[in-house]
């Protein structure tokens, strides 16, 4: 039976396994993109929910993140 070398075999291994941990660093960064995209989805609902809180508490109102301040926004529609 024909073999390779002891150097060739060891490259394709060494290649081989490269490929490997490649597509694993891939799998694992795509699976902490996901929960990531699922923990941004679920902050926006609960900053929706929020603003829908303050909407309803103060009208409708454009606020300062830095300070807190607030102040009423003009009616675009003329009414």
């Amino acid at each position: 039976m024909n073999k390779l070398t002891d150097a060739e075999l060891s490259s394709i291994r060494q290649l081989n396994q490269s490929i490997v941990d490649l597509k694993n660093s891939i799998s694992d960064y795509e699976i902490k993109k996901y929960y990531a995209m699922q923990q941004i989805m679920q902050r926006a609902s609960e900053l929706n929910k929020l603003n829908d809180e303050i909407e309803s508490k103060y009208g409708s109102i454009n606020i300062n993140l830095e300070t807190g301040e607030y102040g009423h926004q003009e009616d675009i529609s003329g009414s």
